[in-house]
């Protein structure tokens, strides 16, 4: 090989070698912001809570787009709450105990209000027979006492022991006790 070969073949190895490092610097380059951009889709992002939410209704569906409820105002400007299919709504204090429960079902429609260990001490309630009944109860959850409208209209009072044994019961006609 000739002096003007070598020559022109250390020009090209030369600038193959700057194009070599161009690329490796654009390489690591883009591998850098490629991983910066994974990083922070993965991150968790912050959720802003607003103070405030303002709105004339809130409608509640279920995955079929149905609507199942609705918060909003009544057609005479009254806030209300609809909820539609046997709805329960259960209140519950600060440590997430239940002291109260309000249903409207097929089966029974009523209100329940329990004590802070979480037992009922009383509800009024309308089963299916259209019937209402108040009943207490004592700290081991056993109904002691009944009051409730008998299907033909008599009210009837029902009071129990604590081995729930009736031990007076009061129809329309008079009270008596059980047995006699």
């Amino acid at each position: 090989m000739n002096g003007a070969t070598m020559e022109t073949l250390a020009r090209r190895l030369d600038r193959l070698e700057r194009e070599n490092r161009r690329w490796r610097v654009i390489g690591v380059g883009a591998v850098a912001i490629l991983a910066l951009a994974l990083l922070k889709g993965a991150a968790k992002p912050k959720v802003k809570v607003q103070d405030e939410v303002r709105a004339r209704r809130f409608t509640l569906v279920n995955k079929k787009d149905k609507i199942r409820g609705f918060l909003g105002f009544s057609a005479t400007k009254s806030p209300v709450l609809f909820l539609f299919d046997n709805p329960t709504v259960t209140l519950f204090d600060s440590e997430r105990r239940p002291p109260a429960r309000l249903a409207s079902g097929l089966v029974e429609s009523g209100l329940r209000l329990y004590a802070k260990d979480g037992n009922p001490l009383a509800d009024v309630h309308i089963e299916t027979g259209e019937w209402p009944r108040l009943s207490l109860y004592d700290k081991t959850r056993s109904r002691r006492a009944a009051l409730q409208v008998l299907p033909g209209g008599s009210p009837e009072w029902t009071s129990r022991d604590k081995a729930g044994t009736v031990i007076l019961k009061a129809p329309w006609g008079g009270w008596s006790k059980e047995g006699e």
